[in-house]
């Protein structure tokens, strides 16, 4: 069971092969929890490790990435082979693993095992591989150099007094108390035939040496350590074969006394207790416990953390040589999103290492969480003995943070925002795109708006929607404020407002062809196409001002191709919304006469009035809430003359709306007005 993708949720991981038969392939299956239980649905991964066979594996963060990587060693069809692979996994909402074989180079076996573990209490995960290599049997120790990518080595540890062996079972843990790892094993050497034994790892020397234990009775042997008495030293058991009773089988269990033993020494005159015996004792409380909000994935909706604090001490075991167990939980449901297997006073339920083993920092992608709702969180230290010390003070962590502006997740609003979002706009698929940040006025858009009031946020980084709140954004408003109005003359586009226009955005046939004017100067522009038609968007990273008053936009080269009248977008230096309308050549002025709307404010019922000189194909009217929703709709009267309706707006709620009205003739607008109503 293995955190591939660092939610805190380990998975399960089934490997095996096909068959027994020589051409059997390796099958990687990895399985989901979700909400509690597993997911039948494995995802077949086997694709990114090859044939192999005859072999073994370990999981472990190998380069120190706060990740957990895979290495494999076995029998491929071209000989015995072994590689290690890079957890490069990102959080998504349905786990998508991806480990990437490195170019780090190790011993390879058959009938072998391959454990990660940390030999010299250095904090950096080693190797023991046995088996049977290329020269014969082995039983090696690979060294971590400790560094990381294609600077990572293992070198093999000389002279460590270990035994070839192959055919193995093997534990590992500090039996004696000195902080440093033993090696309980049991398999098959040449020469010798089947054996058991328990090695002490002697740090001066760098060597194992046999224990005092003779355990050469029990052959063929699983074997395991753990504190079956709960004093916080290492006990163990065996079951296998009896030597001396042939054919009978065998179980074991061993009681560490060394610290009972230290204590009678203790009392005496010999002095002996610190030469023989050791009392092992927990390690100490962890410390300055912190976490850090690094992002926000709006594909998943998780947020990426880092947790970090100070390991405890410990007597025997040294600082580098101490491993971590950190606990999340969420006070939603009261659950575990990462577990240790302790009790509340720290007590260790199985022998091992911390789950996030000799790291002191860790990242974890934590799901977002209902409102008034947070994760809390604590860590405990654990030796190399596998006691744990005592659960550190509970930490409290609120994840709901959002930042307006903010579409790449990283808590910051700079130009690489904008670029993110232009990414987004032309139809690609940012690795970390936060869209709920992104559309900045809330209406369930991306487009040039949302970059002018990101480049708004970024120029005035003290603005309260510039530092965001937890759990409520202060969007810009997505209600028109005013009008930018675009005409044709000729073949060149104007376009003119009383705002100061920060951005535009329009769309076009892909064989609408055109120049941009010279008057565009500091102005970023992008063409790209989407849905079958073309889109010019012209905007800055600095607030530069487009037009205000008349200003030509460009040249087309085809006086019958036009722009998209429906599907203009433009908005002011500052990210507000203005209405954009293509004039028609035909009509000079097109504002609707004697618009007149009473009583206003109203209770509900309003009389709205207005005059069209000439007859209208459609007359339309939209209410809009203070937020841009469209809250009404409805058609109005389209024949010529003065004309007075009656709405009975009774069902909208109490507040502040915008109506606007549009006149249309052969599908093209000839009449636009805008007006502020109150209903209180």
């Amino acid at each position: 069971m293995i955190d591939i993708n660092n939610d805190g949720l380990k998975e399960v991981i089934h490997i095996g092969r096909t068959n027994a038969e020589s051409n059997s392939q390796l099958k990687v299956h990895v399985y989901e929890q979700q909400n509690g239980s597993l997911n039948p649905n494995f995802t077949d991964i086997s694709g990114q490790f090859g044939l192999l066979k005859s072999g073994s594996f370990a999981f472990g963060n190998a380069d120190g990435d706060s990740d957990i990587d895979f290495a494999i060693t076995g029998l491929t069809n071209q000989g015995i082979t072994s590689n290690l692979y890079e957890n490069e996994t990102l959080s998504t909402e349905i786990i998508d693993p991806v480990y990437t074989q490195t170019i780090t180079e190790f011993p390879s076996a058959e009938d072998s095992t391959l454990d990660f573990f940390d030999y010299d209490g250095d904090g950096d995960l080693d190797i023991a591989i046995t088996g049977q290599g290329i020269s014969g049997p082995m039983f090696k120790i690979l060294s971590n150099n400790g560094l990381t990518g294609s600077d990572l080595e293992f070198v093999e540890v000389p002279n460590t007094g270990l035994i070839p062996i192959r055919e193995a079972n093997l534990d590992f843990g500090d039996y004696n108390s000195d902080g440093y790892t033993d090696i309980l094993y049991s398999g098959k050497v040449s020469g010798q035939g089947q054996v058991t034994k328990l090695v002490e790892f002697d740090p001066i020397t760098q060597t194992y040496v046999d224990s005092d234990f003779d355990l050469s009775d029990i052959i063929n042997a699983s074997i395991a350590f753990g504190d079956i008495d709960g004093d916080n030293d290492l006990d163990f058991a065996i079951a296998g074969e009896s030597i001396s009773n042939s054919g009978e089988s065998i179980i074991k269990t061993y009681l560490n006394l060394r610290d009972e033993s230290a204590a009678v020494l203790e009392n005496a005159s010999s002095g002996r207790a610190g030469d023989e015996f050791v009392v092992n004792q927990r390690p100490s409380i962890p410390t300055q416990l912190t976490s850090e909000i690094l992002g926000y994935n709006g594909d998943s909706n998780t947020y990426e953390v880092k947790f970090s604090w100070n390991s405890g001490d410990d007597e025997s075991t040294p600082k580098e040589g101490l491993t971590s167990a950190l606990k999340i939980v969420s006070s939603d449901d009261d659950e575990d999103i990462m577990t240790i297997n302790s009790l509340d006073n720290g007590y260790r339920l199985s022998a091992g290492k911390g789950n996030v083993e000799h790291q002191t920092e860790w990242i974890i992608n934590l799901p977002d969480l209902p409102d008034n709702k947070s994760y809390s969180w604590t860590v405990q230290t654990i030796d190399a003995a596998f006691s744990g010390s005592e659960l550190a003070p509970v930490q409290t962590l609120d994840v709901d943070l959002i930042k307006l502006g903010d579409s790449n997740g990283d808590f910051e609003v700079t130009v690489l925002d904008v670029l993110t979002d232009v990414d987004y706009i032309l139809g690609n698929v940012p690795v970390k795109f936060v869209f709920e940040a992104a559309d900045v006025n809330n209406d369930d858009f991306v487009n040039v708006l949302d970059i002018t009031a990101t480049v708004d946020i970024i120029l005035n980084p003290t603005s309260t929607r510039s530092t965001g709140t937890s759990g409520i954004l202060d969007y810009y408003p997505s209600s028109a404020i005013g009008s930018a109005f675009f005409t044709w003359e000729g073949n060149d586009l104007y376009v003119e407002s009383e705002y100061n226009i920060g951005g535009i955005q329009l769309s076009f046939d892909t064989d609408f062809e055109y120049e941009l004017s010279s008057d565009l100067t500091s102005v970023e522009s992008l063409d790209f196409t989407t849905d079958n038609s073309r889109s010019l968007m012209l905007y800055s990273f600095n607030n530069t001002i487009i037009a205000n008053s008349k200003t030509k936009l460009l040249t087309r080269t085809d006086n019958s191709k036009d722009i998209y009248d429906d599907k203009i977008v433009v908005g002011t230096i500052n990210g507000e919304k203005l209405n954009g309308f293509l004039k028609s050549s035909e009509i000079e002025n097109q504002e609707f006469e004697l618009f007149n709307l009473y009583p206003n404010p109203s209770d509900g019922l309003v009389n709205l009035e207005y005059f069209l000189p000439t007859e209208m194909d459609v007359v339309d009217l939209n209410i809009y809430d203070i937020q841009g929703r469209l809250v009404w709709s409805q058609q109005l009267g389209s024949s010529s003359g003065i004309i007075t309706n009656q709405l009975n707006l009774n069902r909208l709620s109490l507040g502040n709306y915008i109506l606007s009205m549009h006149a249309y003739k052969n599908g093209t607008l000839k009449h636009v007005a805008n007006k502020r109503l109150i209903l209180k």
